[in-house]
């Protein structure tokens, strides 16, 4: 029974300390993962940079021009506006 109590007792303590190894290896895990990503992005925007510059140059090639104003048709105004009060 003696042995059955230590061990309870020290399984209350390892226990919460293994939890706390648990989380920082996987944080560990996420971090070097999250690098990884970042680096294979960062060489996917540099290679297609020539690309990306061409495109956004014909984009504001085609339209210079900005777009008229939209207007409201009479038919549309509100019935307030269309009593002539505001």
């Amino acid at each position: 029974m003696v042995t059955v109590a230590i061990v309870g007792i020290l399984a209350s303590v390892a226990y919460p300390s293994y939890l706390q190894y648990v989380v920082r290896s996987n944080r560990a895990a996420a971090q070097s993962f999250l690098l990884e990503v970042s680096a294979i992005q960062g060489r996917f925007l540099v290679d297609t940079e020539p690309t990306r510059r061409g495109l956004l140059r014909s984009a504001t090639t085609a339209c210079p021009l900005p777009s008229p104003p939209i207007t409201r048709s009479p038919s549309m105004q509100s019935p307030v506006s269309r009593l002539g009060m505001f």
